[in-house]
């Protein structure tokens, strides 16, 4: 900074009239500057500012204002680094648009999710259960079916195959998946609603998984 000054003052005797601009321009940029490399050494900030926008966002849809929501969910996935969190505010906005009643609109972002966090089984679920409320039950069965070859080890896929081939008609296959999850999970708390779909009984509401 002191040799800026002096070639500063060394400006000014040739042209003193133009000094002060140049001189101004001179220090904005380099506090521009110094901004950028400051910002860089703290990256942590993009993401604090994410986090405030996700906060906005769940207060907006704790209110039911979707609208004002999504808006939120997408500044916070613009500040953020982070693929977790991206698939997070992705999965979001997906649930923010369904609760407007708008199924359809959700997919693209509940996909997003996917694509970042291939991992988590709650997003391909509520992929699933927004293709149920559009009435598209094969294609529910083939995300669920992609989801469940991957994660063989997720018992509870086999739970919900089960459901959507019933639901589809599919009987032999739907007999076959809560036939596989008992044999995996004999004690699980959906253990004896599986046991009363094989027999064909009928099964209490409440003992129930939707996957609508």
């Amino acid at each position: 900074m002191p040799a800026l000054i002096q070639g500063i003052k060394a400006f000014h005797h040739l042209n003193p009239s133009k000094t002060v601009w140049i001189g101004l321009l001179l220090l904005f940029s380099i506090m521009t500057l110094q901004n950028l490399v400051a910002f860089s050494e703290n990256p942590y900030s993009m993401d604090e500012n994410a986090i405030y926008h996700f906060h906005q966002a769940q207060e907006w849809m704790a209110t039911h204002h979707y609208t004002e929501a999504i808006a939120e969910y997408q500044i916070a996935i613009g500040l953020t680094a982070s693929k977790t969190f991206k698939a997070a505010l992705n999965h979001d906005i997906g649930k923010a648009y369904e609760a407007s009643g708008q199924a359809k609109t959700s997919f693209p972002y509940y996909e997003k999710a996917i694509a970042l966090n291939p991992d988590f089984s709650l997003y391909y679920e509520h992929l699933v259960k927004a293709y149920g409320k559009t009435k598209q039950l094969a294609q529910q069965i083939k995300r669920w079916r992609q989801y469940q070859a991957g994660h063989p080890k997720n018992l509870r896929t086999w739970y919900l195959l089960g459901l959507l081939y019933q639901q589809s008609g599919q009987k032999p296959a739907a007999q076959n998946a809560f036939s596989k999850y008992l044999s995996e999970a004999p004690y699980s708390p959906l253990a004896e609603a599986a046991k009363l779909y094989l027999t064909g009984k009928t099964v209490a509401k409440q003992d129930r998984y939707n996957v609508q």
